[in-house]
């Protein structure tokens, strides 16, 4: 490294941050795991010392030293001033920590209040019953949690790039991009176990993957039937002018009792251009005579649910109401209502924004680059979404994590952390390093925030156990403190400021094994799950509490019809276990439904003795989407997948004679999305919802006219359900293959059985053939049951046509793949026997 590199290391980008001219004096390896490197290095470059070039110079040193396996690393410089070794991070700029506004523009006290006005909210959509966050083990906590790199603007490249390239390098295939990876598992997974865990929890980059933004702003809209602002009641205008959402205005209003009938409202309304689930956030000025229980109700595709927030403070930014589900064929509502519990205070009305979006737009952001990168903003880097949420402009990105966790901190009062979730990497091919590796600050340049080696320790453990129980008995791992900035930067010089924090580096993204882990969408939900599980560790450990971990999701559901009107949905208890891998036991669940897929209800909550429930009062040929989660007082699960039902006529004997069955179980990391991307090249995404959504049943519901049962195929196979109840059964397995079985054997018994008693089996899937027949699973049974014969792996196209003389006969040539969903990339070639005939031909491939 102080050599640097040589011309044919040049050629390969590689290149050294010690500066030139630096010497080294010695290195000292203590049997602690201590190491320090003492550096000579020029005064001149001393004083032009960044915080940038110093995080490369930990991260190059630390991974030169990797193999000596250190626990921290202290990088030391000789200083003429005082004639000895100081740490090098001593000549870093101190970098300020900026602090929310705090001026109000309204009065601090109420007057007598005139009579409100007489006008009432225009009526919404069907009422719910509360999708509201759960509360849990993590209630009354902030949890900050970083994502890592991101796109970033390349000066000498004069390009946006990520921070991270695709590892690993040829011959491996499937690369993944960290500044990707660590958004994909953060966002899919550990966000939604804080969620439901209680916590309030502030992401330092765009949580949200729709690439869809909609802004509503109270300045200046007209209200129309697409949208915009509308008031009822009186609201009054901000004194001092550019204190409100992007310069302009709000309006604010005084708080009236909950008693009231007549309220003033202010409404945000907006047309959204697709489908789909979009996370909605509030912008409004906080301060100390702000109502603590400002009510916020989201008008959504299943109904409404009314969020609380405490104005007093964690505003300026837009803070997150939840994720729900909109329709584009009818608009999107926010209503924010002055009813409150606190007397003489106010509500103020700003902005609304539904959706994440995409970075098109650099307005307002401070930044070198000469246009915008056209990327989704949850793919951003934090130097660029800290700005959108309302900071000034950071020092750079590495820094802007912390610095960002600090401003929306400061003088809040939250009993918080810092979490940041990265993958490690050394040589970016072929190295022998591997395993998770958690964390601290080492103290050099600022203190170590008090806390974060209780963190460190407590998470780190969590994902040890769980990651040697659940995936790899001899997974590596050790802790470690170093003097990154992502770290450093938590101290602040009011203590009540500074956040205990800890940085994970899950896995190597430059070593196979490690690479494949971090492909692997239940490796990912393991490590969050387990980071979420030690997080409540350390306040259990701190606090000296006995804190009770969320449960695992119900099994073996199913939904069948039961009389005129009637659904009967039943589920078994979530698995418990004794190692310390999964969550707590269940002691209620929660049962949501569906008539769109796209919104869901509220949630039914149910007890503990309660693992099945009729729901009446249905319309005739009703489709019903149901899913099911457990809850307990750590907070609640992730949801069953979804079944659709529908409703007849019926009688209590055979209300229903179609039965849907749902085996498509698969998630991994085959399954992971190519994304050819223009200047990264070829990168693996884990886009959970373009691999397995768990609810295509919706699809099949929508095409089935008759009365249909659904049944998960647990409950199928464990004997829950019956096929012979059924004159019919269609059997979803979509991309189910080796790994899960399509069918395995209890199961192919039942459709056996089923058939020879004169049932009439559906079954759809693009890999039964490969699994039953190819693979020698049961080739007798695809042979003389499904009277199907294997021909090959893939037939390389999505079309078909109708067969002549078939049922499909007359019906034109159509795809059968589904673009926004899963894949199905290598259907099985497959020919008629034993008194088969064939339905559809394959066209082209």
């Amino acid at each position: 490294l102080l050599q640097g590199p040589t011309p044919a290391e040049q050629a390969l980008g590689l290149w050294s941050a010690i500066p030139a001219g630096t010497s080294l004096a010695e290195v000292i390896i203590r049997p602690d795991g201590t190491v320090i490197v003492r550096l000579d290095v020029p005064f001149l470059a001393l004083a032009h010392l960044d915080p940038e070039t110093f995080e490369i110079i930990v991260q190059q040193i630390g991974a030169s030293l990797d193999p000596w396996q250190w626990r921290d690393l202290r990088i030391q410089t000789w200083d003429p001033l005082a004639e000895e070794y100081v740490p090098l991070a001593d000549f870093l700029p101190r970098i300020p920590a900026p602090r929310k506004e705090t001026t109000a523009a309204e009065p601090t006290s109420s007057p007598s209040p005139s009579s409100p006005s007489s006008a009432t909210m225009a009526a919404g959509q069907p009422p719910g019953t509360g999708q509201g966050q759960p509360a849990g083990a993590l209630s009354g906590k902030t949890i900050y949690v970083s994502a890592g790199h991101g796109w970033l603007w390349n000066d000498t490249l004069d390009d946006w790039r990520t921070q991270r390239p695709p590892y690993p390098s040829p011959p491996y295939e499937g690369p993944i991009i960290e500044d990707h990876n660590n958004a994909e598992a953060v966002n899919q997974y550990l966000l939604p176990y804080l969620w439901n865990a209680g916590a309030m929890v502030w992401p330092v980059r765009e949580r949200d993957m729709s690439p869809i933004a909609v802004v509503v702003d109270n300045d200046g809209d007209v209200p129309t039937s697409g949208g915009g602002y509308v008031e009822t009641g009186q609201w009054m205008t901000s004194t001092i002018t550019g204190t409100g959402y992007a310069g302009g205005d709000y309006r604010w209003t005084w708080t009236a009792p909950l008693t009231d009938t007549v309220a003033s409202v202010a409404i945000w309304t907006a047309t959204l251009p697709a489908d789909g689930r979009y996370a909605v956030y509030a912008w409004y000025r906080s301060g100390s005579g702000r109502a603590p229980d400002a009510q916020y109700t989201i008008y959504h595709a299943g109904g409404q649910t009314t969020v609380t927030v405490d104005q007093r403070r964690h505003g300026l930014t837009w803070h997150y109401l939840g994720s729900y589900g909109f329709r584009a064929d009818r608009p999107a509502r926010v209503a924010l209502s002055n009813r409150s519990t606190a007397s003489d205070t106010i509500v103020v009305a700003d902005a609304v924004r539904f959706g994440g979006g995409v970075c098109d737009d650099l307005t307002g952001i401070e930044t070198a680059a000469t246009h915008a990168p056209d990327r989704p903003w949850w793919e951003m880097a934090a130097y660029y979404y800290t700005q959108r949420m309302g900071m000034s402009p950071p020092y750079g990105d590495v820094t802007a994590r912390p610095i960002y966790a600090r401003w929306e901190h400061a003088n809040t009062g939250d009993d918080a952390v810092y979490v940041s979730w990265h993958s490690n990497g050394i040589s970016g091919y072929q190295t022998s390093s591997r395993g998770t590796i958690s964390i601290i600050h080492n103290g050099e340049g600022h203190p170590i925030t008090p806390g974060s080696e209780a963190l460190r320790d407590a998470i780190h453990t969590e994902i040890l156990n769980d990651l040697r129980a659940g995936w790899d008995p001899t997974w590596p791992g050790f802790t470690r403190s170093m003097n990154l900035g992502e770290l450093r930067e938590l101290w602040d010089e009011e203590p009540a400021n500074a956040l205990p924090g800890t940085l994970i580096e899950i896995a190597y993204h430059d070593h196979p094994t490690d690479t494949d882990a971090l492909k692997e969408p239940a490796f990912n939900a393991l490590v969050a799950r387990a980071i979420y599980q030690g997080i409540v560790r350390y306040f259990e450990q701190r606090d000296g509490l006995d804190l009770t971990l969320l449960p695992e999701p119900p099994t073996h559901l199913s939904a069948r019809n039961v009389g005129p009107g009637q659904v009967r949905l039943s589920w078994q208890p979530p698995s418990t276990d004794t190692m310390g891998l999964v969550g707590d036991a269940a002691t209620g669940y929660r049962v949501y439904t569906s008539t769109n897929g796209v919104g869901w209800s509220n949630g039914l909550p149910l007890d503990m003795n309660t693992t099945a429930i009729t729901l009446t009062g249905l319309a005739e040929g009703q489709l019903l989407l149901v899913r099911v989660t457990a809850t307990n007082a750590g907070g609640e699960s992730f949801p069953t997948e979804t079944l659709a039902v529908r409703t007849g006529k019926g009688d209590s004997n055979h209300p229903a004679e179609l039965l849907l069955v749902n085996g498509f179980d698969r998630l991994n990391r085959t399954m992971a999305i190519p994304d050819d991307d223009p200047v990264e090249g070829l990168n693996m995404r884990l886009w959970l919802d373009r691999m397995n959504r768990y609810d295509y049943a919706l699809q099949h519901g929508l095409a089935i006219s008759l009365p249909f049962d659904a049944a998960a195929n647990e409950a199928v196979s464990e004997g829950y359900v019956s096929l012979n109840d059924y004159k019919i059964v269609d059997w979803l397995l979509g991309e189910e293959s080796t790994t899960n079985e399509t069918l395995d054997p209890t199961e192919r018994a039942q459709v056996a059985d089923f058939l020879t008693h004169g049932g009439a089996l559906f079954l759809s899937g693009t890999e039964v053939g490969w699994h039953l027949d190819a693979l020698g699973a049961a080739p007798d049974f695809y042979n003389t049951v499904l009277r199907a014969d294997y021909a090959g792996d893939d037939a390389e196209t999505y079309t078909v046509t109708s067969h002549t003389g078939s049922i499909f006969d007359g019906l034109p040539a159509l795809r059968f793949d589904a673009p926004g969903m899963y894949d199905p990339d290598f259907p099985d070639q497959l020919q008629p026997v034993n008194g088969a005939t064939a339905a559809l031909d394959y066209v082209g491939g």
